[in-house]
């Protein structure tokens, strides 16, 4: 009984070190997969990096960027401003997510909301003439 209990304590920490470490590999497949795959496994794997709130800010909202960008390309402009939208929440003050949802906007002749966006990329990225 003392042995079980002895090895119940010593496998705890093992345990707790194996949730952080697999979901932390299996996310370092989806980088590779979002920057370098193609169709539907690589808006999967962006998804999957953008919704992964134990990952840095900045790999989740260019992910987001990446997904947004890629459903886009298949035509669901629903899903591509979600994306967007969760970018943004993540990190507000990022100007590439700013630039892409004024591209977003005025693509969709919503000129008035393009033009909120340039602004305010405008204000996030002075030294950048993409804006």
């Amino acid at each position: 009984m003392a042995v079980k209990k002895a090895l119940a304590v010593g496998f705890a920490p093992l345990a707790l070190l194996g949730a952080v470490l697999l979901p932390a590999a299996a996310a370092a497949g989806d980088v590779g997969q979002c920057q370098d795959g193609a169709g539907e496994a690589q808006i999967a794997a962006c998804a999957a990096l953008g919704a992964h709130s134990t990952l840095p800010t900045a790999q989740r909202t260019e992910a987001l960027h990446r997904h947004s960008s890629l459903v886009r390309k298949t035509g669901d402009d629903v899903l591509a401003q979600k994306a967007l939208e969760a970018a943004e929440e993540i990190d507000p003050k990022n100007g590439d997510v700013a630039i892409a949802f004024a591209k977003f906007h005025y693509d969709n002749a919503r000129y008035d909301e393009a033009e909120k966006h340039i602004m305010r990329a405008q204000a996030l990225l002075p030294n950048r003439p993409h804006p």
